[in-house]
């Protein structure tokens, strides 16, 4: 009797926790979500790409309720700002103000919002030189979602990447994930530091024509503040020069340090 009275109360208390987690979920799409992604995508289509600022004006509002919007709507707004950086009419490099603003908004929404741009990021119509602000925009950005599928391919491109000012965000973008695990916060500030180490000791140099070390200097420059930002934010710790994080590296690379 004893266990059947258990059981029961068991059943009761899930009957009752149920209700409680799906309070406030829309158990179906919004009409008015459908009918704002398709003005939205009138406008972005606009042959002469004379509405984009009318388009932001969306952002704003499905940023403030993506995290409550049925999936179905999800997915159409994922959708059409997916299209603004890979499907429609290519804005000219000096008139980036949809594309930034596409890519805050993405950068609120989650794993969701980093597939999109880890994509537009990667995608040839940015390859070319005059892209390189949108893809340190897109790369910040994908830092911000703390997606924990993307920081590895965020430090990935802040070690390889050829251009400084993608290094430098890319570098930046970490430090959003100051909260993560240790082991990832670790890995991220081992890899980062012996970069930043290697640079460093490439951009010395006694000769005043030495074209390497010049390129490293440059280099160096760029991303020195990021960088040590990002070290920072993920160890608790407060140096400014490599060969200072390198020494605590060495004696406290295995400690809990930063959270």
């Amino acid at each position: 009797m004893k266990r059947f009275l258990s059981m029961s109360s068991l059943v009761f208390v899930a009957a009752a926790w149920l209700p409680a987690q799906e309070e406030g979920a829309p158990k179906a799409p919004d009409p008015q979500v459908a009918k704002d992604v398709s003005a939205f995508n009138e406008l972005v289509a606009d042959k002469k790409m004379s509405k984009d600022l009318e388009a932001r004006a969306y952002l704003s509002k499905w940023v403030q309720s993506f995290e409550t919007m049925h999936s179905k709507d999800q997915q159409a707004v994922i959708k059409a700002l997916s299209a603004v950086f890979l499907r429609a009419k290519q804005r000219e490099p000096e008139k980036l103000e949809l594309y930034d603003a596409s890519a805050v908004a993405l950068s609120r929404m989650g794993k969701a919002g980093a597939k999109v741009l880890r994509d537009a990021f990667g995608n040839s119509r940015y390859r070319k030189s005059e892209w390189i602000p949108l893809r340190g925009r897109l790369i910040a950005s994908l830092g911000q979602t703390q997606d924990l599928g993307s920081w590895d391919f965020i430090l990935d491109t802040a070690l390889r990447d050829p251009e400084d000012q993608i290094m430098a965000k890319a570098g930046g973008a970490l430090a959003n994930y100051e909260k993560a695990d240790i082991k990832i916060r670790r890995e991220i500030v081992k890899k980062l530091l012996k970069r930043f180490v290697e640079i460093q000791n490439q951009s010395r140099t006694e000769s005043l024509d030495d074209p390497v070390a010049q390129t490293r200097q440059r280099t160096y420059a760029a991303i020195a503040d990021p960088w040590n930002t990002t070290l920072a934010k993920l160890s608790g710790q407060t140096f400014r020069s490599p060969q200072d994080w390198e020494k605590w590296w060495n004696n406290h690379k295995d400690d809990n340090w930063g959270g």
